[in-house]
């Protein structure tokens, strides 16, 4: 394989520009010898299959390096080109001491080139660090590829038992107690290489390739069909993350905060201006509909109307613009969050599982981004720093007492344009009826039926007009969300005053106070992102 000189290739590096597909890599340790060629090009097509599913985003491998399946599966993916973060359970001097003298060359050779070496606490009740090791690749990785028989004996063994974690999400007290986080992973697929073991029974189509999907829910029939969806939206995102790098942005957390900030932005104006074509276009459709368009030839002004609304209509439910921007303000503000906890010292508390489980269908590719995200930068020691928490909540206040009175104000105004309109179009009907009376029944016949034709119209596009108002007022939410912005306000307030109040008492104090409102703004950001989802672009009276 090269192993020799592949040593000298610097590692990759585990860039923040974007998030990653982090895949886990689990596996015997009694692997056969005159297997492992074969193991070793499975494993190379599939990463390079997995790669292809999704070409914006980057792989990242996590790898317990024990003998066996983990030295070999973080061996294949180094000399793919991707980044690795090898896995262990004491600090290196240690490990490599009490490694076999055997591997301890290739265990070595492995280290040297990792992008980093994550090593992974534990409990004397986990002398081994499997449990450690093994919650630490099924919490963090979106896809776990075993090399694994798929036997599963009475007494379980590692891969069997992280296989069983990964598929259920449950973690057992035994795993519970050596987690890293005080959350249990989520059910994700498992893929596995069919790899036979040393005086086991040798199964069927070794090497193949089995892809598990486990089931969300009793009769789930669509969870491979979801997790591909999550996966296209990850890659899509890193697709629009690409359109706006700056090179000045700062390193890790903060500066993918700052490019996602970006993109939503960009996104949000070409929202923006997708929708008020489409009204635009509309209230020219509707106009044209009433015979305003008569002098330029009725049918063919209609027709052309029509079809330039339903063009305008098409492209803006095509692009997706709505959600993309939503979903980018969503993963921005976990990463917001995500921030705070660090610099407040909340340790090993991740965002993404305050996505609750009820959200996970249409959101999972958000709690995806953030646990590979938060994943990134947990590998660089935080510091504590009150002030960015606190700076934090400042800045949560400003916006949402500036977005609430915004909001309020547009909602106010789209009420009025209501009402004024709701006037003049009642105008336009009492100038209609005025023409039947008798004075003005002596008009000679077609200016009769013009003015009553073009007062008639009028009063109906006036009605029309102000029925696209309503709707694109409601469709930007503006009276809902003034009240979320009210609210959210309030939470952040009090927290404010909490901080202030608890400044030089502590910060076990101050910790719990940033985690509470973290996780009300998360739960909160959740479920206006699905309240907004239930309310796409669709065509009026659909």
């Amino acid at each position: 394989m090269g192993q020799g000189t592949s040593a000298l290739v610097a590692p990759p590096a585990l860039a923040s520009d974007r998030v990653a597909l982090v895949v886990g890599v689990t596996g015997h340790r009694d692997l056969v010898t005159a297997d492992e060629p074969a193991l070793r090009d499975a494993l190379r097509e599939l990463l390079d299959d997995i790669a292809q599913s999704a070409q914006h985003t980057r792989v990242v491998v996590i790898a317990a390096l024990r003998r066996g399946a983990g030295l070999l599966s973080a061996e294949v993916a180094l000399d793919a080109g991707l980044a690795v973060i090898g896995c262990i359970a004491a600090p290196r001097e240690t490990y490599e001491r009490d490694f076999a003298a055997v591997d301890a060359p290739r265990l070595r050779a492995v280290l040297d080139r990792c992008s980093h070496v994550a090593v992974v606490a534990h409990d004397d009740a986990d002398p081994d660090g499997e449990s450690a090791t093994g919650w630490y690749l099924a919490f963090h990785s979106h896809i776990l590829v075993a090399l694994w028989d798929g036997a599963t004996p009475r007494t379980p063994g590692a891969t069997a038992r992280i296989v069983a974690l990964r598929e259920t999400g449950l973690a057992s007290a035994h795993w519970a107690s050596n987690a890293a986080a005080p959350h249990d992973p989520d059910p994700m697929p498992v893929f596995q290489i069919v790899t036979p073991r040393i005086g086991a029974e040798r199964p069927a189509d070794v090497g193949s390739v089995l892809r598990r999907y486990p089931r969300r829910f009793t009769g789930d029939r669509k969870a491979q069909a979801s997790f591909d969806a999550a996966l296209a939206r990850l890659d899509r995102f890193n697709e629009d993350l690409a359109v706006t790098g700056d090179a000045s942005d700062a390193a890790g957390l903060p500066g993918l905060t700052a490019r996602t900030d970006r993109t939503a932005n960009r996104l949000q104006r070409r929202a923006l201006y997708q929708l008020r074509t489409l009204y635009g276009i509309s209230l020219i459709a509707i106009a044209a509909q009433l015979g305003f368009g008569d002098k330029l030839g009725p049918e063919p002004v209609k027709i052309a109307t029509l079809a330039a609304a339903f063009i305008a209509y098409r492209i803006a439910r095509n692009a997706d613009l709505e959600n993309r921007y939503q979903d980018y303000r969503a993963v921005s503000e976990g990463m917001r969050v995500q921030i705070a906890w660090n610099a407040a010292g909340a340790g090993n508390e991740f965002v993404d599982p305050y996505y609750m489980r009820m959200q996970q269908s249409e959101l999972q590719w958000i709690r995806m981004a953030l646990r590979s995200a938060a994943l990134v930068e947990s590998l660089t020691p935080a510091v504590r720093d009150d002030r960015v928490a606190l700076d934090w909540v400042r800045e949560q206040w400003r916006y949402y007492h500036r977005a609430a009175g915004r909001d309020q104000r547009r909602a106010r105004l789209y009420r009025r344009i209501g009402k004024v309109s709701q006037y003049v179009g009642l105008g336009a009907v009492f100038i209609v009826a005025l023409l039947l009376l008798p004075p003005f029944r002596s008009l000679p016949g077609d200016a009769a039926l013009s003015t009553k034709h073009w007062a008639a119209s009028f009063a109906a596009l006036v009605g029309a007009a102000a029925a696209l108002f309503g709707s694109y007022a409601d469709k930007r939410g503006y009276s809902a969300n003034a009240k979320r912005y009210d609210r959210m306000f309030g939470v952040f307030d009090r927290a404010l005053h909490q901080l202030h109040r608890l400044a030089g008492g502590g910060p076990g104090g101050q910790v719990q106070v940033v985690r509470e409102v973290g996780r009300e703004a998360l739960v909160e950001q959740a479920e206006w992102l699905l309240a907004r989802r239930d309310r796409p672009l669709r065509v009026l009276g659909r």
